[in-house]
């Protein structure tokens, strides 16, 4: 016989303790998942739900995605509280948490480039818009880490490729 262990996954607030600790990630409030930029999120069109807010059904109208969107982004506008809710106890938004710190630190010490960590930046020509890279290199790139677990970066890494469902983020980053 033998017995199943279960694995020990830290809670957010452990994993972000070790990694303030270890000077991973360094605590600022104008950096992601904080709360001031949850309110600069707050009503407006971001990487992660540009692909809702352009999708479109073959006939050409709005898909049902894109409907969503707009309702919850009025709903914000109005409230100033966001539609998407605290999502930060999923255990996929943990792995992210821990895996992208781990992932810039990584970047940085394998190409030798600083990666400035930065909140949402606003849209230069676009009111109500904006995006949250994970980092920003020099002068002219953005960074853009995805974490995802195990099997589907197995899948990711067969492909070889950036996988479509990230493509809109990338660009309008």
């Amino acid at each position: 016989m033998f017995e199943l262990i279960e694995p020990q996954i830290p809670s957010q607030e452990e994993a972000l303790a070790l990694l303030r600790h270890y000077e991973i990630i360094v605590d600022d409030e104008q950096l992601q998942r904080t709360e001031k930029w949850m309110q600069d999120r707050c009503g407006k069109i971001t990487g992660s739900r540009v692909k809702d807010a352009i999708s479109k059904l073959k006939s050409g109208e709005r898909s049902k995605a894109a409907k969503t969107l707009k309702g919850k982004i009025v709903a914000e506008r109005l409230t100033c509280i966001s539609a998407d809710g605290d999502i930060s106890n999923l255990r996929s938004v943990q792995h992210g948490i821990v895996t992208e710190s781990l992932a810039v630190e990584a970047f940085e010490k394998s190409t030798g480039k600083k990666v400035q960590l930065v909140g949402l930046i606003d849209h230069p020509t676009l009111p109500m818009c904006g995006a949250s890279p994970d980092g920003l290199l020099d002068d002219d790139a953005v960074l853009e880490i995805k974490c995802p677990n195990s099997a589907t970066h197995i899948e990711y890494l067969k492909g070889n490729c950036i996988p479509d469902e990230y493509h809109e983020q990338t660009l309008w980053q």
